[in-house]
């Protein structure tokens, strides 16, 4: 039975679960019944986890930072097919086979690949995790988290949703140990008010415009298709992707409702409010900016949504609002505004 050798396949992969994972995500880490890594791509970060041990189904996996993913959870064979760029199930057992020092078992050339079980649910856990990280928070007014803002131009920053954390742990995965820094905290919500994640951006306090180490921008519980919100809820938003580029327009267009998706992914997987009839995309520049909109765009034209796009002059709404300022950023928003409706 051609099934019975795909599981043993399947098997020898979790039974060297973290074995495999060292090989295939060698810049991830264990961590108690975990790796984490930061995605399939094998970039630092904790985005991504493998269940390498433990109660819970060995080799089981699931990423939470990147929405761009057809399928952002799986098994170890979903991961040595994404890893090796494998382009069939044959390739993907032979890549497994090949990993685990074994000869490929004779019945698997006609074989298919088992009925992939539904996506697990969110991990519960970890929401609640990042609810309680911002309910110990504290508001943002006269923090670092502030000055840090206010050094980047920003004017407008006493919102709910976000908070300063003056000791935040961040996991250092080069010391194999956990520190602090002080954090910008933004509730990451869904269309029902609740929040669903945290985005944290850590902050260097001898320094706030230096980064304290390298993508200090992490993602606690969940964030897919949420935003961290600025503003009361109309039939009308802006969305982007940082939160530091969405506080730049709304500096600039304060009395507009923005949401912050925080990636490029999260932005083309944003779900749209129920009530919302216009939408302004304030893209990033370049070609995943770009890309990510065209993704936005169509998904809200297919809903009868009317969609603009607003484009920076720089890299961002951020470098522009440092670069000229918020007058010259609001007459170049507003008039990007105008020729696109009319």
């Amino acid at each position: 039975m051609p099934f019975a050798n795909v599981s043993e396949i399947s098997d020898r992969l979790a039974d060297n679960a973290e074995s495999v994972c060292r090989k295939l995500l060698p810049n991830g880490y264990p961590k108690g019944n975990y790796w984490f890594v930061g995605s399939l791509d094998n970039e630092p970060g904790q985005s991504l986890r493998v269940v390498i041990s433990g109660p819970k189904e060995i080799g089981k996996w699931v990423e939470e930072g990147d929405c761009s993913l057809d399928k952002p959870y799986g098994d170890l064979l979903d991961l040595v097919r994404h890893r090796k760029g494998c382009g069939s199930f044959q390739e993907t057992l032979q890549a497994a086979c090949d990993l685990l020092s074994m000869p490929i078992p004779e019945d698997t050339e006609n074989c298919e690949r088992p009925a992939q079980r539904k996506k697990p649910k969110t991990n519960n856990e970890s929401v609640v995790k990042a609810r309680r990280l911002f309910e110990m928070a504290q508001p943002i007014g006269g923090t670092l988290a502030e000055e840090y803002l206010e050094a980047r131009g920003i004017l407008t920053t006493r919102y709910p949703s976000m908070r300063f954390h003056s000791s935040c742990m961040h996991y250092d995965a080069a010391k194999q140990d956990v520190v602090k820094y002080p954090a910008l905290l933004g509730a990451i919500t869904n269309n029902a008010g609740q929040t669903i994640g945290v985005n944290r951006i850590y902050l260097d306090q001898s320094d706030l415009l230096n980064k304290p180490f390298e993508k200090p921008k992490r993602v606690s519980g969940n964030m897919l298709g949420g935003a961290v919100r600025f503003g009361q809820p109309s039939k009308m938003m802006v969305v982007g992707e940082g939160m530091e580029t969405m506080l730049s327009v709304k500096t600039a267009l304060p009395t507009h409702f923005m949401g912050a998706c925080l990636t490029a992914n999260n932005l083309a997987a944003f779900m749209f409010p129920e009530a919302l009839e216009f939408l302004a995309i304030a893209r990033d520049n370049g070609p995943v900016g770009e890309n990510s909109a065209a993704r936005l765009r169509a998904r809200a034209e297919a809903a009868n949504i009317t969609v603009i796009d607003l484009v920076p002059e720089n890299g961002d709404f951020n470098d522009d609002l440092c670069a000229m300022g918020a007058m010259a950023l609001r007459n170049e928003l507003l008039t990007q505004w105008r020729n696109a409706i009319n």
